[in-house]
C-alpha cells in the first residue's frame, strides 16, 4: 500500500484504531485490568487506561497506582499492530519505589511497561521490565482483559 504526501502519523494511528475498534472516533480509550501478585503491587499497576487522541496524534497512559504517588499521565506509543494484536508501550521512572530483596533494599528504577491486547477477545498481557533487571524475578508478566470505551 502506498501513501500520498498527505499521509501523516495521525492518519496511521487513526487507521490502527479504526481496525481495532471497528468504528472511527476522535479518541478511543481502553480500560485494562490485570491480576498482580502482592509482591509486585508497589510498581506494577492492576489497572491501566490507554487513550489514543487521533486529533493530537498522541497515546496517553494513566494508572491508579502511579496517580496515588503523584504521577499523572504518561506518553505512550503504539509499537505493534498486526492482524492478531495491538501493543502499547510506556516507561516510568520508579527510582522512588523500593524492591525488598532479603538483606539489601534495591530500587526499581526506569521501568518499561507494555500492554498487548488481542483484537479478537480483548484479552491482554502486561509486561513490566525494570531496565536494571538482570534476572526474571525482577520483571513481571501477567494476564488480564480490556474494555473498549
Amino acid at each position: 500500500m502506498m501513501f500520498g504526501k498527505t499521509f501523516n502519523k495521525t492518519s496511521l494511528i487513526s487507521l490502527v484504531f479504526a481496525g481495532l475498534l471497528g468504528t472511527p472516533v476522535a479518541a478511543e480509550t481502553l480500560n485494562c485490568t490485570f491480576k498482580v501478585p502482592d509482591r509486585y503491587e508497589a510498581w506494577v499497576p492492576t489497572t491501566v487506561q490507554i487513550t489514543n487522541d487521533r486529533e493530537k496524534a498522541r497515546v496517553t497512559v494513566t494508572t491508579g497506582l502511579f496517580e496515588n504517588v503523584g504521577k499523572r499521565a504518561f506518553d505512550g506509543e503504539l509499537t505493534i499492530n498486526n492482524a492478531r494484536r495491538v501493543t502499547f508501550q510506556f516507561s516510568v521512572d520508579n527510582t522512588d519505589i523500593p524492591i525488598e530483596r532479603h538483606v539489601n533494599r534495591r530500587r526499581v528504577g526506569l521501568t518499561i511497561y507494555s500492554v498487548s491486547i488481542q483484537k479478537a477477545d480483548h484479552s491482554a498481557t502486561l509486561r513490566a521490565n525494570p531496565v536494571s533487571a538482570t534476572d526474571l524475578g525482577k520483571s513481571f508478566h501477567g494476564k488480564g482483559s480490556c474494555i473498549v470505551k
